[in-house]
């Protein structure tokens, strides 16, 4: 994929200029090798679910293969993809799989929201009372700072998938606004 860009319905195209307000800045941030495997991927389940669609057929593969070369990624050095529509095979699902899994890493990093945005919705939630820790019901528990951390910290945990270290900054951000 290269050149302009249209905004289509379901297309690489149309789905990063309305993440990111242009197709090339999400390329940018996404990763060009990962936007167009996964887009000739999606061209290529096209082709088999709806008769007659044949763009996928006029991919360039050995680009695409060149684009995968260009990875040095042990991950992908021993599988023999992508291939032409009509000779797709297990190492296209593999590499389909890792790279969609990459995107996926991706995509999640770029649109992240910031710890004092997390700890903000965390307490809007509180107020809403909608999702997570009521901090009004945490009483005795707000006495003993460890026991809060804690709290805290599985609530972020839970609530939105944090490791405990992405969880600790904002367990900070909380803790200093509950313990004032």
């Amino acid at each position: 994929m290269s050149g302009s860009h249209r905004k289509a319905t379901g297309s690489a195209g149309g789905y990063l200029q309305d993440a990111f307000g242009a197709y090339e800045t999400g390329v940018k941030k996404l990763g060009r090798f990962e936007v167009e495997i996964a887009e000739y991927y999606r061209l290529v389940r096209n082709s088999f679910a709806h008769d007659g669609s044949t763009v996928a057929a006029k991919a360039n593969i050995p680009r695409l293969r060149k684009l995968l070369e260009d990875q040095n990624d042990k991950s992908y050095a021993r599988l023999s993809a992508p291939h032409e529509v009509g000779s797709v095979d297990f190492d296209d699902f593999i590499l389909f799989s890792r790279v969609s899994k990459r995107l996926a890493s991706n995509f999640c990093l770029e649109w992240r929201p910031t710890d004092e945005r997390i700890a903000e919705m965390l307490k809007e939630q509180s107020e809403s009372l909608t999702l997570g820790i009521d901090f009004s019901r945490l009483g005795r528990i707000m006495q003993n700072e460890s026991q809060l951390r804690r709290i805290l910290s599985n609530g972020l945990r839970t609530l939105y998938s944090l490791q405990h270290d992405e969880a600790e900054p904002i367990v900070d951000t909380l803790v200093a606004g509950l313990l004032v």
